[in-house]
């Protein structure tokens, strides 16, 4: 893996990561390492790099500064990006009702349209390919019945008052009801819708610092992620040391519900290669 890829590892981890060890060599790459790194191994700060672009934007390489993807273009890792609750404006800032999305993608507007986001699917359009994609049945989203899907091309991008869900939708009635092309270009555009998360929908554990304020998402996926990260800020990091072999510095520890007892049982312990 690229020293790029590693270091974003690190910033997906759940938890605290803030440095990994990477050998350009073979590339390979251990994320959330202690202060002395791996032995043979490069050690890199997160924090050092400014690797973390905006949404909507990356880079092409590391030394690379952060520029802003095509529209439609920057891609997503899952469709749980787009997890909580959203308030929707149409372009003239009229209000559009609101969208929650659940962590699988299964998606519903306050219309009374509903679906799941995937990123795989088989209406391709050049003008969208990192773009998440979801149809509804064989009714336009503007009532108008026809024999046609309608469906969105959506991302997420950031602007001066942060993240916001950027949505182009389509219709399956042909030019005489839909006769637009998209911004971007694309026939048989409806019309564009953009979001902001609500207050709460966003969940820090699995967003990072920059949705720190915004609260919890409420999901079961938010409520696991806060648990583990509040067990990897415990005082569990231990130094083991195995007779004849070596001595692992600085090992994280993390509980688990089969084994609830404290730490201090590990002290002074006595392990044995085998």
């Amino acid at each position: 893996t690229s020293l790029l890829r590693c270091l974003q590892r690190c910033l997906d981890d759940v938890g605290s990561c803030e440095r990994v060890a990477y050998d350009a060599g073979s590339g390979y790459c251990a994320i959330s390492v202690g202060i002395s790194g791996c032995a043979g191994y490069e050690l890199h700060y997160v924090s050092d790099v400014g690797l973390t672009c905006r949404f909507g934007s990356g880079r092409s390489d590391i030394s690379a500064p952060c520029s802003a993807c095509p529209l439609g273009t920057a891609s997503h890792a899952e469709v749980g990006d787009l997890a909580g609750s959203w308030q929707l404006e149409d372009a003239t800032g009229a209000s559009a009702g609101t969208l929650v999305v659940e962590s699988s993608g299964i998606a519903s507007f306050s219309s009374g349209l509903e679906g799941q986001f995937v990123l795989w699917h088989s209406r391709h359009d050049p003008n969208y390919p990192g773009a998440f994609f979801i149809e509804y049945g064989a009714e336009s989203s503007t009532g108008q019945a026809g024999s046609g899907s309608s469906w969105d091309y959506a991302w997420i991008d950031e602007d001066a008052l942060g993240p916001r869900l950027v949505i182009r939708r389509f219709c399956g009635q042909g030019p005489l009801f839909c006769p637009q092309r998209s911004p971007e270009g694309s026939l048989a555009f409806e019309r564009s819708i953009v979001g902001r998360r609500l207050d709460g929908s966003a969940c820090s554990a699995l967003e990072g610092e920059l949705a720190a304020d915004a609260g919890s998402g409420g999901s079961s996926c938010c409520a696991a992620a806060e648990e583990v990260a509040a067990g990897q800020t415990m005082g569990s990091l231990v130094d083991v040391f195995v007779p004849t072999v070596r001595t692992w510095r600085e090992v994280q520890l993390v509980g688990a519900t089969w084994n609830n007892r404290s730490y201090d049982s590990l002290i002074n312990a006595t392990f044995t290669a085998v």
